[in-house]
């Protein structure tokens, strides 16, 4: 897991990098096991719930990651491994800090398959990212300081990917 941390904050990795998510379903449920009872709920690994779903794109998840790639995001290899209440489990986690968001902030992506599509959720936060090391910042994402779901979303819709077609 480190080396996908190190790989994933030094370089931006794109769509082919398929292979984090593997490590990081394998590895995050993992973590969280064993990071939980010593942190007290850092949130390695969590269900989400309705608050975060922004719609389902026609697209594929790869076709999905293509667009997201194309406006600016990347994969984020520091989210937690997240799932549904139904059980379905992410396909990607991206995260945009574009200008559609204040220096320190971020918007959280994530993708899950669909029967029509891909399941888009997301939230607006502060920034998980590691470069530059801000402590402060990095104290407020992990407590949820600032998390938002309405303003993702809108982020997403308005800036992100505009021209996207939402078919639900």
């Amino acid at each position: 897991m480190a080396l996908v941390v190190y790989v994933g904050t030094t370089r931006r990795l794109g769509p082919a990098a398929d292979w984090v998510e593997v490590v990081r379903a394998l590895a995050l449920p993992i973590l969280d096991r064993v990071l939980d009872p010593l942190l007290g709920g850092v949130g390695a690994a969590y269900a989400i719930d309705a608050r975060e779903r922004v719609g389902v794109l026609d697209a594929t998840p790869e076709q999905t990651e293509r667009l997201l790639w194309q406006a600016g995001c990347r994969r984020n290899v520091l989210s937690a491994s997240k799932t549904l209440p139904d059980g379905r489990r992410q396909q990607g986690a991206w995260v945009y800090r574009g200008d559609a968001v204040d220096d320190g902030w971020q918007v959280d992506i994530m993708l899950f398959e669909a029967p029509s599509g891909t399941a888009v959720y997301a939230h607006h936060e502060h920034s998980s990212a590691l470069q530059p090391f801000r402590p402060s910042v990095l104290k407020k994402h992990y407590r949820g300081v600032g998390y938002d779901p309405a303003e993702g979303e809108q982020i997403l819709v308005e800036s992100i990917l505009p021209d996207a077609r939402w078919v639900s």
